[in-house]
């Protein structure tokens, strides 16, 4: 079991795609060490680089969003948010609980379910507009 980088993720805006694919990287080290029953000890790695790359990541898309003027960005700006305190509600969970299986299953399923969903749909739209409007600007050459 893992992830696959496929065609029906790449969004065609080189900074997302790379990160999009580190991020499936991370997914699939979380998979390995789950079936190598490593899964507790890699989940707080895992939570460590996701809570870093939704910053970054969700950063970088809201500000080509603002940067373009994308109608869509309050929804997306939204579905971010949402994610954001999902994340840290599962953070909170795993202080207070030690049921660490269910927790590393509850991490893949909120991580890679919620983002690959979420590329395919609603960064799908965002890129689409990004290309768009960068297309449409006179060539600086």
């Amino acid at each position: 079991m893992g992830f696959d980088w496929s065609e029906d993720l790449r969004t065609g805006i080189a900074e997302i795609d790379a990160q999009h694919r580190a991020l499936i990287r991370q997914f699939n080290e979380l998979i390995a060490a789950c079936k190598e029953k490593k899964g507790s000890e890699e989940l707080a790695r895992f939570l460590t680089f996701l809570t870093g790359y939704v910053h970054r990541h969700f950063d970088d898309e809201e500000r080509e969003m603002v940067r373009i003027s994308y109608t869509g960005l309050e929804r997306h700006r939204g579905e971010h948010e949402k994610y954001r305190r999902r994340l840290a509600e599962l953070k909170e969970r795993i202080l207070v609980r030690a049921d660490a299986d269910q927790m590393t299953a509850d991490a893949l399923w909120m991580a890679a379910e919620w983002f690959l969903d979420h590329i395919r749909q609603v960064d799908m739209a965002m890129a689409a507009a990004l290309r768009s409007c960068d297309s449409n600007m006179p060539n600086p050459l």
